[in-house]
C-alpha cells in the first residue's frame, strides 16, 4: 500500500507540470480528430487550450445535434470556439440542412459533414472557401452550383454519387478521394495529380491508369475481370481484394503485379500450378486438400483456409507467414510445422500433440477452450467461438495466467464459466446473439477493467465495481453502471434495446443523455456516443 500510495503522489506532482502534461498529451493525440459535442468542449476547455494542435496535427471537431446547432446559431458558445480556433464542423444530426445556417455558424470551417433524412436542395456556393473536408450524402440532397473559387479542397466522400457530381468536384488540390456506390465509371486518368488515397466501395471498378502521387487504393471484393483494366506500372495496392473463380481467372493474377490479396473459390481454379509470388495475402474458401510444398508463395503474410482439415508436413507454410486462419482444423500438429513467426492462428481445436509457435500472441478456438500444455508466454489474447450449438466451454484452469483478453464470439449460451480471477482485464462479448437475461453476478471476473458487451445482454446484474472502460451497443436506463466507470462508450443510440420490452426502441439522442447522467455515478465519467464525446 505504501508504494501505491507513494506513485500515485508521484504521478499527481508530475501531472500538475503543465509543461510535462501538454508534452504527453500532444504526443497521444498526435495526428488525430477528437469529435466534441459543445456542452463537452465548455466543461474541458482549459485542457484543450494546453493543447500544441498545430504542431502534432490534432483536430477539434464540433458534433451538433439539432438543440446544439440551434444554441451555436445563437452565439452561446462562439466566443469559446473562436477562442480554441475550432476548424471541424459535423452535424449528422440534424435532420435537414438549410443553407442559410452555414452563414451563420460563428466561425470558418474547413471540415463539415452534410446529412439528411429529407429530400433537401444544397448550394455548394454556400460553403466557405476555407473548406478542406467535405462529406455528402447525395440520396436525399440534390447539390446545385460550384464551390467558392479559392476553395482548396483536400477530402472529399461522396456517398451515392452520380458521375456528373464527382467532375464538379473533384479540385487539384485533392489528396484523399472516398466514393461510396458510385454510380458511374471512374477513369482513373481524369483523377487529380496530387491524390495520394482512392477508396472505391461498391459500384463498378475503375479503369485506367491512377496518378503517379496515388500510394493508396482501396475497393472490397471484386472480380478479378472487373480490375484488368487498371494499369498500374511499379505500383502496389495491398487494400484490392480480388475475387478468382475460374482456371481462367486464376491465370489474370500473374498479370496483375500490383494486386497482392486474393480469394480463391476451390482447389480446381488453381490445379496443380503455384499461386504467384506477389500475392502476400490468401483466402482459400473450398480447399481441403493435402497442402502441396511448392503451393503457397514464399512472401505470404496471411493464410486463410475455411474448410481445411488434413495432416500437416513441415515447410508446407511460408516461413514469414503471421496470420493462419483455420476454423475446421481439429488434426494433430507435430512439432515445427507451424512457422516460428506465426503472431496468429485460428482452429477448431488444439489436439495433442499441438506445437504452438514461440512469438504467438493471438489463438482462436472453437466451443472447447483447451490450450496444449506450455503454451508460449508471448500469448495475450484467447478468443473462442460458439460451436455448432453455439455453446463455449471453458474448463477449469484452462486458461494460463498470462492471458490478459478473453474475446467471446457467436451464439453463446453460458452455463458456467471457470475463468482466472486475477489475470483477466478485459473480456469482450462479439455477437453473442443467445446471452439473456439470467446472468449470474460471477461471471466477469473482479480482476477486469474493460468490458465491452454486444447484442440481447442485460447487464445490469454483469458488471463489477473493477471496470473502468465499459463498451456496449444497446442502453437502458435500468442498467446499474458501476460507481469505478471512467468511461463509457454507447455504439448504436438511435435505436435503443429495451430488455423489458424485447425489441429496439427509436430514443431521442438528448434523451438519452439525460438518462445517462442519471445513472452515472462517477462524475468525472466520459461519455461517448456512436464515437462522440458529450461528457
Amino acid at each position: 500500500m505504501f508504494f501505491k500510495k507513494h506513485n500515485n503522489i508521484l504521478f499527481f506532482s508530475i501531472w500538475r507540470d503543465k509543461y510535462i502534461r501538454r508534452t504527453i498529451s500532444n504526443n497521444r493525440l498526435k495526428n488525430k480528430v477528437i469529435p466534441l459535442g459543445v456542452g463537452y468542449l465548455e466543461r474541458n476547455h482549459e485542457y484543450f487550450e494546453l493543447l500544441d494542435r498545430s504542431s502534432f496535427n490534432i483536430l477539434l471537431e464540433i458534433v451538433l445535434d439539432n438543440i446544439e446547432l440551434q444554441s451555436l446559431i445563437k452565439s452561446e458558445y462562439s466566443s469559446l470556439i473562436d477562442s480554441l480556433n475550432i476548424d471541424l464542423c459535423k452535424a449528422e444530426h440534424v435532420k435537414m440542412w438549410d443553407q442559410t445556417v452555414i452563414f451563420k455558424l460563428p466561425f470558418y470551417l474547413k471540415r463539415i459533414t452534410l446529412t439528411t433524412s429529407l429530400e433537401t436542395r444544397f448550394d455548394l456556393k454556400c460553403l466557405p472557401n476555407t473548406l478542406e473536408y467535405l462529406s455528402i450524402a447525395l440520396r436525399k440532397i440534390n447539390v446545385v452550383g460550384d464551390l467558392a473559387p479559392g476553395t482548396a479542397l483536400k477530402t472529399l466522400i461522396l456517398h451515392d454519387c452520380p458521375a456528373n457530381y464527382l467532375a464538379r468536384l473533384l479540385m487539384p488540390t485533392l489528396e484523399h478521394l472516398v466514393l461510396d456506390s458510385f454510380q458511374g465509371e471512374l477513369v482513373l486518368d481524369t483523377l487529380p495529380s496530387n491524390l495520394k488515397t482512392l477508396a472505391v466501395n461498391h459500384g463498378r471498378a475503375p479503369i485506367g491508369t491512377p496518378p503517379d502521387s496515388l500510394t493508396d487504393l482501396r475497393m472490397n471484393e471484386r472480380p478479378i475481370e472487373a480490375l484488368v483494366n487498371i494499369t498500374a506500372p511499379n505500383k502496389i495496392y495491398p487494400n484490392v481484394v480480388a475475387k478468382v473463380d475460374t482456371p481462367a481467372s486464376f491465370e489474370l493474377v500473374s498479370q496483375l503485379k500490383w494486386l497482392t490479396h486474393i480469394i480463391i473459390s476451390n482447389a480446381t481454379v488453381v490445379g496443380t500450378n503455384r499461386i504467384p509470388s506477389h500475392i502476400r495475402k490468401l483466402v482459400f474458401n473450398q480447399y481441403n486438400l493435402p497442402l502441396p510444398l511448392n503451393l503457397l508463395p514464399r512472401g505470404l503474410v496471411s493464410l486463410e483456409m475455411g474448410m481445411f482439415n488434413q495432416t500437416l508436413v513441415k515447410k508446407a507454410f511460408p516461413a514469414h507467414l503471421k496470420t493462419l486462419i483455420l476454423p475446421h482444423f481439429n488434426t494433430p500438429v507435430e512439432k515445427g510445422v507451424f512457422p516460428v513467426a506465426l503472431e496468429s492462428l485460428s482452429v477448431a481445436a488444439c489436439l495433442y500433440p499441438l506445437d504452438l509457435p514461440p512469438q504467438l500472441k493471438e489463438i482462436t478456438l472453437t466451443h472447447l477452450c483447451v490450450l496444449p500444455p506450455n503454451p508460449p508466454r508471448t500469448l495475450k489474447t484467447l478468443i473462442v467461438k460458439g460451436g455448432r450449438g453455439g455453446e463455449i466451454d471453458i474448463p477449469k484452469n484452462s486458461i494460463p495466467p498470462f492471458i490478459s483478453t478473453l474475446i467471446l464470439q457467436g451464439e453463446i449460451k453460458v452455463d458456467s464459466f471457470h475463468l482466472p480471477l486475477p489475470t483477466i482485464r478485459a473480456i469482450h462479448f462479439q455477437r453473442t446473439t443467445s446471452i439473456r437475461l439470467s446472468l449470474p453476478t460471477e461471471l466477469i471476473p473482479p480482476s477486469v477493467t474493460d468490458l465491452s458487451i454486444d447484442n440481447h445482454i442485460c447487464i445490469s446484474p454483469m458488471i463489477p465495481n473493477s471496470v473502468e472502460k465499459l463498451l456496449i451497443t444497446e442502453f437502458s436506463n435500468r442498467c446499474n453502471l458501476p460507481a469505478s466507470l471512467k468511461r463509457l462508450d454507447i455504439t448504436a443510440s438511435d435505436f435503443v434495446y429495451e430488455p423489458y420490452v424485447g425489441h429496439y426502441i427509436p430514443i431521442n439522442l438528448t434523451q438519452v443523455k439525460e438518462n445517462l447522467r442519471s445513472s452515472i455515478k462517477n462524475p468525472s465519467c466520459t461519455i461517448k456516443i456512436n464515437g462522440i464525446f458529450y461528457q
